[in-house]
C-alpha cells in the first residue's frame, strides 16, 4: 500500500495495489472456506477437536470476532503511522503544489 503527501489537499492519500488487493481476497476466501467447511467438510473433526480441548462455541466464535477487529486495527494503524511519517515529511520537503509526488513510506 502506498502512502503519499499531497500538498494541495494538505494532507496523506493511500492507494492499494494488487498484492494488497490479494492479501484481503485470501483473507476472505479462508474465513467462508472455513465456514463452509466447518460445516460441510470437517466438522466432525472440529467438534472432537472442540471437545477434547474444551473449546466451547461461544470461545471459537469470539476468536474468530477479535481476529477480524486484530487486522482491522493493524491495517489502520499501519495506515496512520505512515500518513503521520509522509505527512511530516512532505511539509518538511516543501513539496511543490500539484505534484503530490511519493515521499516516503510505502
Amino acid at each position: 500500500m502506498r502512502v503519499r503527501y499531497d500538498e494541495q489537499a494538505d494532507q496523506a492519500v493511500s492507494r492499494a495495489g494488487l498484492p494488497y488487493a490479494l492479501v484481503w481476497i485470501a483473507v476472505v476466501a479462508g474465513r467462508l472456506y472455513f465456514a463452509y467447511g466447518a460445516n460441510h467438510v470437517f466438522g466432525a473433526s472440529l467438534g472432537s477437536w472442540m471437545a477434547t480441548t474444551h473449546i466451547g462455541l461461544g470461545a471459537l466464535t469470539d476468536s474468530l470476532i477479535f481476529l477480524a477487529i486484530a487486522m482491522l486495527l493493524a491495517r489502520t494503524g499501519v495506515l496512520a503511522a505512515k500518513a503521520r511519517a509522509v505527512t511530516a515529511r512532505g511539509r518538511r520537503a516543501g513539496v511543490p503544489a500539484g505534484e503530490g509526488h511519493a515521499v516516503g513510506a510505502r
